[in-house]
Order: structure tokens, then C-alpha cells, then sequence
């Protein structure tokens, strides 16, 4: 299963890739949501978005949003070390939410249920 997890943090993007790798997942990164959409569009076989919703310019819902338009099937997870209050609103969540820290456990089973 290819995975392409975006945050804006580079450690705990690339530990967060590492440990997935570990468990066998194809896994790409993008530092923003410019370049993860970029990245969707030369990786067709990406059936899973991870992404964190804070993020400079584009937030993870609008990625969301705009990466479904293009692959309607992509399934997604967000991350988030923000409380619920404090996210922008997400009229059409497109997925399951993941609070930050969350444990490796907790993220394998969520990546089981978005199985392609």
C-alpha cells in the first residue's frame, strides 16, 4: 500500500515515515500541501493521504479537498496537535482524525481501515 504522509514538521515527518516503512508501507513526503499534491500526481498508485491540518498556507482539510477531487477513491487520514476548537472548519471531513502524539498502534489501525 503506498502512503504519502505531509507535515510541515521534517522530524516528525521523517520518523513518522521511518516507523511506517518499518511496517512495510510504500511511503512518500511532502513538506506542504503544494508539493503533496504535486507528489499524488507523479504516484498514481497512492491510496492513502496522511496529513497534519496546521499548516502554513493550504491547512490538511483543503488538501484534502482538493486531492479527493482529483483521486475521489483516496482515502485520508489527519493529524493534528491542536484541540478540535482551535482547527479550521471542516465542512466535508474526509476522513479520520488522529491526535498528535498518536501511537504507532493507533495510526496501523487506522491505515488497515483505508486499506485500497
Amino acid at each position: 500500500m503506498e502512503i504519502l504522509l505531509v507535515d510541515d514538521d521534517p522530524d516528525l515527518r521523517d520518523s513518522a515515515a521511518m516507523l511506517l516503512e518499518a511496517c512495510g508501507y510504500s511511503i512518500s513526503t511532502a513538506s506542504d500541501a503544494n508539493a503533496a499534491l504535486c507528489e499524488l500526481e507523479s504516484r498514481e498508485k497512492v491510496c492513502v493521504l496522511i496529513t497534519d491540518i496546521m499548516m502554513p498556507g493550504m491547512n490538511g482539510f483543503e488538501l484534502a479537498e482538493k486531492a479527493k477531487i482529483r483521486r475521489p477513491k483516496l482515502r485520508v487520514i489527519y493529524m493534528t496537535g491542536y484541540s478540535r476548537d482551535a482547527l479550521p472548519d471542516a465542512q466535508n471531513l474526509h476522513g479520520t482524525l488522529l491526535m498528535k502524539p498518536w501511537h504507532l498502534g493507533e495510526m496501523l489501525c487506522e491505515i488497515e481501515r483505508c486499506a485500497c
